[in-house]
């Protein structure tokens, strides 16, 4: 585990302190799973684009074109 620091706002601040340590281990478990969403998502996103190339190349070479794709999402 790391720590980082993080500048909210003077009123946030102000409640964490004054929160007892129950929530703040509960809060921080949310924040983290929260973080590691993010991350996931993230890193899912950069890799996104070479699957979608390799879908549309795999349907090109099953005979989808994009005529007879733009008929099959007229008739959805």
């Amino acid at each position: 585990m790391a720590v980082i620091q993080l500048e909210v706002p003077a009123s946030v601040a102000e409640w964490y302190r004054e929160i007892g340590p129950a929530d703040k281990a509960n809060d921080g478990v949310d924040f983290l799973l929260w973080l590691e969403d993010r991350q996931k998502r993230r890193e899912a996103g950069t890799q996104l684009g070479p699957i979608m190339d390799e879908i549309g190349r795999q349907a090109q070479e099953r005979g989808l074109t994009p005529d007879l794709l733009e008929e099959i999402l007229r008739n959805e």
